[in-house]
């Protein structure tokens, strides 16, 4: 039996007002803002996080150099030498050099070395690699681009507070440190604290690669490195064409090619970007964040192309959901299989039949879906037990006023006794697994069907 996705007016509400950049497809520039915007953080480390969090603006510090104290503790891979007073500017040149260091890496595949680089670039996003300590260079990198090229840079907690509430806007800095090579990716590791240039624009165009299928991206990039807690990225560019379907998070957006559909990562006010339904060209790097793939959003065009509607058949269990887990620093081929197996859940939809029941946590009620009818749960570690799918939708979590019940579709199953429970229907998409151990999805709500 196929299903399709049908979209309700109830999922419009779930959207903001789409901007879009206003240059060309055949030439698009990365976008560029005035307006100081907030940027939330990574969704995936704990429950329904993006709704509820939060920064405070700093003010950015231009040029303040880093302690001693602060840089990693790792021995350079490459010793002191006349060659290393040299100053490298040009990126693609600086990349080269950093693959140059692949035979130099510990043991977490990670190589330091005193090859000074200076050079002025646009900031496209950040992003926290969770890892770090003496094994690693810094946690927190960026993608960073101008016309020589593009790579990752890897800078310390402080210069990253001050500077991540403006990722929205794409500004420019001018970058110090030294080259370095994380997990196979050529990178610079900051010595200096980003010094942001006011009003400036970069004149460049960022290739990319085109693509057609997120399953031809998710099959290449199989082999991507990542770190001991299960993030890493191939820094590539690529573009492709895809039809945005709801908001999952503040910084996380759902996409669909037509057959498979992927969570587009991005700053905290990301889905702002998009419409319901739009199609739009988007420019992004592919990669895994706690082994869940995932595209990091550059920029977007709008497209005029016409995407086909989602036909989905093949069935999933919550008991089936629960047997899909990772191993975050696998030693074993059978722990990379499995891993994989994890990561290709989030290209995917998936029809459920089953019931509706609820936990409570922190006074409140929230929706999830058994294979059996059950009773409420009391708290939302005997629904983990249980191996009950939490819902990740709004409209489904922390219900509590008037308002919140009158909205919740699912309520009416929810609260029913078990014996006066129905079998309901609906298609959904696993959001994650998460650190906790639960898995949350995210239902089309438009799908929901009480007596299938």
């Amino acid at each position: 039996m196929k299903k399709k996705i049908i979209f309700l007016p109830l999922l419009l509400t779930l959207v903001v007002a789409c901007t879009t950049t206003s240059t060309s497809e055949e030439n698009s520039q990365l976008p560029t803002t005035s307006e100081q915007q907030s940027t939330s953080a990574d969704p995936s480390l704990s429950e329904n996080a993006t709704s509820h969090d939060s920064y405070i603006s700093e003010e950015i510090s231009t040029s303040e150099e880093i302690t001693t104290s602060e840089l990693p503790t790792s021995e350079p891979s490459i010793p002191p030498s006349s060659e290393a007073e040299i100053v490298y500017q040009n990126i693609s040149e600086i990349r080269e050099l950093a693959l140059g260091l692949a035979s130099k890496t510990n043991e977490r595949k990670v190589a330091t070395s005193t090859l000074k680089v200076e050079f002025r670039a646009q900031l496209l996003f950040y992003q926290d690699y969770v890892a770090g300590g003496g094994d690693y260079t810094y946690r927190n990198k960026a993608l960073v681009a101008n016309e020589t090229g593009y790579i990752l840079v890897s800078m310390d907690a402080v210069s990253y507070d001050l500077n991540k509430n403006y990722e929205s806007q794409q500004q420019v800095y001018d970058f110090k440190g030294t080259i370095s090579l994380y997990n196979t990716e050529p990178e610079v590791t900051l010595t200096q604290r980003p010094t942001y240039i006011k009003d400036l624009t970069l004149n460049y165009t960022l290739p990319a690669v085109e693509e057609t299928s997120i399953n031809d991206v998710f099959t290449e990039i199989k082999q991507t490195a990542v770190n001991n807690k299960g993030i890493g990225y191939k820094v590539e560019v690529k573009e492709m064409t895809l039809q945005y379907l709801m908001k999952l998070e503040n910084s996380i957006g759902l996409f669909s090619d037509g057959t498979n559909v992927i969570q587009i990562h991005g700053h905290g006010k990301v889905n702002s970007n998009w419409q319901v339904e739009s199609v739009y060209k988007i420019k992004f790097i592919a990669g895994f964040h706690l082994y869940k793939t995932q595209f990091k959003y550059i920029s977007q065009t709008t497209s005029t192309a016409t995407i086909d509607d989602l036909e989905v058949d093949q069935m999933m269990k919550a008991s089936d959901l629960y047997s899909y887990t990772y191993v975050q620093d696998p030693k074993f081929a059978a722990d990379k299989v499995k891993n994989l197996e994890y990561s290709e859940l989030f290209i995917n939809v998936y029809v459920f039949e089953g019931y509706v029941n609820y936990y409570m946590k922190d006074g409140r009620g929230n929706i999830s879906f058994d294979d059996s009818a059950k009773g409420p749960y009391s708290a939302y570690t005997n629904a983990v037990t249980a191996k009950s799918m939490f819902i990740n939708n709004e409209s489904g979590l922390k219900l509590d006023t008037y308002k919140d019940l009158e909205n919740c579709i699912f309520l009416d199953q929810a609260i029913a006794a078990p014996d006066d429970k129905i079998l309901i229907e609906m298609i959904f998409t696993p959001y994650v697994r998460n650190t906790n151990g639960y898995f949350q999805i995210h239902v089309f709500e438009g799908s929901y069907q009480p007596g299938a």
